[in-house]
């Protein structure tokens, strides 16, 4: 079944505003102007046999491979330092996306919710220079991912709890009634 999406007819344009919080729904301070959204490439396998000419790669369907990503702060703070490695946490990121509907030509504005959980590996403490920022990061381990825009759910991940859905679909649902 085919989802409509409820964003259709908006022009994207730019993300005008965000927020990180944490697991308690604080708001975490100290955040550098850009987070970098993780990249999720399928677990493929090598199809070949008889009747194939050649191979192919075939997707195996809800499986991703590993997947890091860094939480960059403008300094080493106390607000980084809660994200204790080797621990679980729940981050969630809330953001504005300006748009242009298409037909009025009137201004949108979307709201953006983007949960991302997994263990912290790690940390880079950055560098120490007059008059800049000093680049720490955090580095996670990301086992669930969830991507939505007013409601509208574009891709929610949990690879430790079964769970797949893209455009509101859930796509593990006939696998798993399999298995």
């Amino acid at each position: 079944m085919k989802t409509k999406s409820l964003l259709e007819g908006l022009i994207p344009e730019v993300i005008s505003n965000f927020n990180m919080y944490d697991s308690n729904a604080s708001r975490v301070f100290g955040l550098s102007e850009e987070i970098e959204m993780p990249e999720w490439n399928s677990i493929t396998s090598e199809i070949s046999g008889a009747g194939i000419l050649g191979t192919y790669s075939a997707d195996i369907v809800g499986h991703y491979e590993d997947v890091d990503m860094d939480i960059p702060f403008k300094s080493l703070c106390g607000d980084m330092i809660k994200f204790v490695p080797g621990r679980f946490h729940m981050i969630t990121f809330r953001a504005n996306m300006q748009s242009t509907v298409q037909k009025t030509h009137e201004k949108a504005n979307t709201g953006i919710k983007v949960v991302v959980g997994g263990t912290v590996k790690g940390f880079k403490t950055g560098k120490l220079k007059i008059g800049d920022k000093m680049d720490a990061s955090l580095k996670m381990n990301v086992t669930y991912f969830k991507y939505e825009q007013d409601g509208f759910v574009f891709f929610e991940l949990d690879k430790i709890n079964p769970k797949l859905i893209v455009n509101n679909e859930d796509i593990l649902a006939p696998i798993l009634a399999n298995c």
